[in-house]
């Protein structure tokens, strides 16, 4: 069971810990409530439950488990002790900084970037706990060892971690989190072992809620007719055919979009299929067409002497390959590809009466960007923005920072009517309108010693920069360097002497 974060904040009688950036220890002070509040990694209750934060999102992933699981394994807790609970928002003190310090799950990063911090917040508060005992008994703090949620002293004297929660902490220190010992792999009691995956009891007893299935009081539901080539906007809208429809509420125009509120879904799907609409045509998509794009970045790929802005380089690849004994190329075509995920896309909104606030209910990879698509949508500060996170059926980047366009339609919708509106995005609707993965053209070059070592390697990928227009500030900052398209043809694992990769930048022919 996890517990939502306000509860969480409220606290209990037990101790609260943190894991800072700095290298200083800290001294722990009670608070007027019987707890003790050093900041918000964990907090171990006086009946023995381990709270702990879980930053990341979870879509199937599993991190849910994962990245309590570290801190569950440095403070020795019991897995069944542990409650779980998941962070809404605060990228200040949270933020993946592999993402610039924002929260953000994408590209395996979770993992990488917590499993540090993580381990080193149970190892903290850990040495506090035995600091506790060491106190109350009378004894040296080298003298106690743990099992699981329990100290044991040097006389075989006993006590829970909220037995010992309960006694407080006042006056004690927190070693600093590069000076606090961490376990050594082989005393591993959860990494690297089966841990069961907290999430799953529930998403098998369809107990789990996930953003399409959030029902609160008063909602309506709101589908949208969009616009059919990306970068157009409606010109007109006749809507009286959709509004004779028993149980539509209104009909907004949005920035690239129709949107019909209903009573119902069927209702909004309905009427939005009643909609007139006229495009501005303006797009330079519309006259696409995705073969006459691949064949273009095949050409480019594929052009004697080609080659792009460096993604990694190591030694001289072209010369190594064609002085080795054998030379080998190959052009490799990768079409568009949606994403996939199978829970549709769908976010709650509710705008407060004065425009000034808004709670939302979405599933999301990154909390900070879609607090920040509400605070942009509404012209509000952030911190007015309350978000639930909800766990996702899949990801893969489609629910990433600059997709959120599935919540500025509740938003807008939900400030248009008064009320909570959820809006979904229909299984055909994403297919045809959501963003997909660029088509590409790679090129492999590779040259071979006479005894079948690989000697060289040249990587040309020509797609379009993916950073450019899913986030142009991010972009100005990191170009040429495309971390989206370019990922992994660095090949850093390979014992590859003369090396190299270029992104050859491409037109972008869709969305």
């Amino acid at each position: 069971m996890a517990l939502d974060r306000r509860s969480f904040l409220k606290g209990a009688a037990g101790l609260t810990f943190f894991v800072g950036a700095g290298g200083v220890s800290a001294v722990l002070s009670e608070a007027a409530t019987g707890t003790l509040d050093v900041n918000m990694w964990l907090t171990i209750h006086a009946d023995g439950t381990v709270s702990i934060i879980h930053p990341s999102t979870e879509m199937g992933q599993g991190s849910y488990s994962t990245l309590p699981m570290f801190l569950a394994e440095e403070l020795d807790a019991a897995w069944d002790d542990v409650e779980i609970v998941q962070l809404n928002e605060d990228d200040r003190r949270f933020g993946n900084q592999l993402f610039g310090g924002v929260l953000y799950t994408a590209g395996s990063t979770g993992t990488q970037f917590y499993f540090e911090p993580m381990r080193r917040a149970g190892a903290q508060a850990r040495d506090v706990l035995l600091q506790i005992a060491a106190r109350a008994w009378g004894v040296d703090k080298a003298s106690l060892t743990t099992e699981p949620s329990v100290v044991i002293g040097p006389g075989g004297q006993q006590a829970s971690f909220g037995e010992l929660a309960s006694m407080g902490a006042d006056g004690l220190s927190v070693p600093a989190a590069e000076e606090v010992s961490i376990k050594d792999k082989a005393d591993f009691r959860y990494i690297g072992h089966h841990v069961p995956r907290r999430d799953i009891p529930e998403k098998s007893t369809g107990q789990a809620v996930y953003a399409i299935d959030v029902d609160v009081p008063n909602m309506a539901y709101g589908a949208v007719l969009r616009a059919p080539v990306e970068d157009e906007v409606p010109v007109s809208v006749n809507h009286s055919a959709a509004r004779d429809i028993p149980g539509v509420i209104d009909v907004v125009t949005l920035p690239d979009g129709v949107a019909v509120v209903a009573e119902s879904l069927w209702s909004a799907l309905g009427a939005r299929g009643l909609l007139e609409v006229e495009w501005s045509q303006t797009s330079p998509f519309r006259n696409s067409n995705s073969e006459d794009t691949l064949a273009q970045y095949a050409a480019a790929a594929d052009a004697p002497g080609a080659s792009g802005a460096v993604w990694a380089e190591k030694g001289d690849a072209r010369s190594a390959i064609s002085g080795a004994d054998r030379q080998f190329s190959q052009l490799y075509l990768s079409d568009y590809a949606y994403h996939g995920q199978i829970e549709p896309m769908a976010a709650v909104a509710d705008v407060d009466t004065d425009g000034q606030g808004a709670e939302v209910w979405a599933g999301t990879q990154t909390q900070s960007w879609t607090v920040q698509t509400v605070a942009e949508t509404l012209e509000i500060a952030p911190e007015k923005v309350r978000l639930n996170m909800m766990t996702m059926g899949g990801g893969f980047g489609r629910r990433t920072a600059l997709m959120q366009n599935y919540v500025r339609d509740a938003v807008l919708s939900s400030k248009a009517v008064g009320r909570p509106v959820k809006v979904i995005w229909p299984r055909e609707d994403d297919v045809k309108q959501g963003p997909f993965r660029p088509a590409a053209a790679q090129k492999l070059e590779a040259g071979l010693t006479a005894d079948g070592q690989l000697d060289g390697w040249y990587h040309k990928v020509a797609t379009p920069a993916v950073i450019a227009f899913f986030n142009p500030v991010r972009w100005e900052a990191a170009q040429p360097n495309d971390v989206i398209s370019m990922r992994g043809a660095e090949s850093k694992f390979y014992g590859i002497k003369d090396f190299r990769a270029d992104h050859i930048i491409t037109e972008r022919h869709a969305r």
